[in-house]
């Protein structure tokens, strides 16, 4: 058995505010865990659909069917004029107020396009729930400990297996009202004060992100040996903890000393 650990759970949204209360539960096994995660995705879809911003939205899935099981958390889901949702995610600057570079802004919205891809696949029922826990190991029938059982029961859910878990989630998806996710904000701010650099807006591009994760597949499963970085981004080896065992680097290095060699005169 796993070792008794507490876990941070948010619920009962502030109709006015729109805050969290913050609750402590305890759980014991993988599947008390996951059964958290699900439970305040159920209470995070009930406050989208009262039309409410949320925080910390858990998403998860296989996107595009591809063999990755991926999960993230999406920092705030909130409305926009037109009553769409919208997802924002928060990048804050150490001691710029310069935007981040090129590259950097596209790992960024690579990031805010898959939490898109995973929050509209859970929410039309992209992701097969059961295909869900066999990825990662959990056992349906799997009794859940007095945490997320008192847990559930004060949000009006009534559980006893992980299976429970699964089949409330999914009535709560059939019941939701909320609309596809097509637009995110990208928010550059000072770490120090929170004040906004620059808002940007992202369409959601279906064709370029699966691309893109096709790409990073095969390097996510060990399928394909690293790439170096482009060269507007060779800074970074300055805190890469392989940079003396990096081939990429030595490669650069000699082709490097090949170009600044004299050239023979016959």
């Amino acid at each position: 058995m796993l070792q008794t650990r507490t876990i941070s759970v948010r619920c009962a949204l502030s109709t006015e505010l729109e805050l969290y209360d913050v609750v402590q539960v305890q759980v014991t096994s993988k599947e008390d865990k996951w059964a958290i995660i699900c439970l305040n995705c159920i209470t995070q879809i009930a406050a989208l659909d009262a039309g409410l911003k949320v925080r910390e939205v858990p998403v998860f899935g296989k996107p595009f069917g591809m063999d990755m099981f991926i999960y993230g958390i999406i920092d705030e889901v909130d409305f926009n004029e037109k009553k769409e949702p919208v997802i924002l995610e928060l990048k804050t600057r150490a001691n710029s107020t310069r935007l981040p570079s090129t590259y950097q802004q596209r790992k960024n919205e690579l990031q805010v396009m898959l939490y898109m891809k995973l929050f509209n696949d859970l929410l039309f029922e992209k992701i097969n729930l059961e295909e869900f826990a066999t990825s990662l190991g959990l056992a349906k029938d799997k009794k859940l400990s007095e945490g997320p059982v008192t847990f559930a029961t004060q949000n009006c859910t009534s559980i006893t297996t992980f299976g429970d878990v699964l089949k409330a989630l999914l009535t709560r998806i059939q019941c939701s009202n909320v609309s596809t996710v097509k637009f995110a904000v990208i928010e550059y701010c000072l770490q120090e004060n929170c004040h906004v650099i620059q808002r940007k807006k992202i369409s959601f591009d279906e064709k370029w992100l699966e691309l893109q994760l096709k790409r990073l597949l095969p390097y996510w499963k060990g399928e394909r040996p690293t790439r170096g970085v482009e060269i507007e981004e060779a800074w970074k080896c300055q805190r890469c903890d392989f940079a003396d065992v990096c081939a990429w680097r030595t490669m650069k290095e000699e082709e490097c000393r090949k170009s600044n060699r004299p050239s023979k005169k016959c």
